[in-house]
């Protein structure tokens, strides 16, 4: 896994000192760089990403994912705040307020900001989960139980569509969920 993320990073680099205007190779160089959690690195790169309009929400997304694991609510709020004044129902930006919210132990504002996200990506079992973590701290434990049998359900179909198919380092990742969901779903349709 984190040799494809190291081999990205390459190939994106390269891309941009043959040509530093490409943005899709500026903000997927950002990406990749925290997906190695080199993150300092990554804000680096993703502050650059700010000043071109194409990609500035992105920038924002991306930066406040550095600033959580970098223990800065604060900047990862700002960046997200920043984004969801311009579009309240931004998926991404939804998803990571109420991760941060369940940081904060806000939990009720946590269901808030996810719901909606949820609505929109049903079978998302990442965010499935946080739902469920802030539904059982808000006392609202069916409704979480419901949301936490989706979620083993999910990671069983994972763990066995790892197991019987060859895969790629990208379907290994835990961030790449619905893959895995996806190639399990293939399987059992054939």
């Amino acid at each position: 896994h984190l040799q494809t993320w190291r081999k990205a990073a390459a190939e994106f680099q390269l891309a941009l000192d043959i040509d530093s205007n490409h943005h899709r190779a500026r903000i997927e160089l950002s990406r990749s760089l925290t997906e190695l959690q080199k993150f300092e690195e990554a804000i680096a790169s993703y502050k650059v990403c700010l000043e071109i309009p194409e990609i500035s929400t992105q920038a924002r997304i991306g930066l406040a994912s550095c600033y959580l694991p970098l223990g800065n609510p604060t900047k990862a709020r700002k960046m997200l705040e920043q984004i969801l004044a311009n579009d309240s129902t931004h998926q991404a930006a939804r998803t990571l307020m109420g991760e941060l919210c369940l940081m904060d132990g806000l939990h009720k504002e946590a269901i808030v900001w996810l719901e909606p996200a949820l609505e929109k990506k049903p079978n998302d079992p990442i965010l499935r989960h946080q739902y469920a973590v802030a539904l059982h701290a808000a006392n609202r434990h069916d409704e979480a139980d419901q949301h936490d049998s989706f979620v083993e359900e999910a990671n069983a179909a994972i763990e066995a569509a790892i197991r019987s198919e060859e895969h790629t380092s990208e379907l290994q990742s835990r961030r790449n969920l619905v893959c895995r969901l996806l190639l399990q779903k293939k399987k059992n349709t054939n």
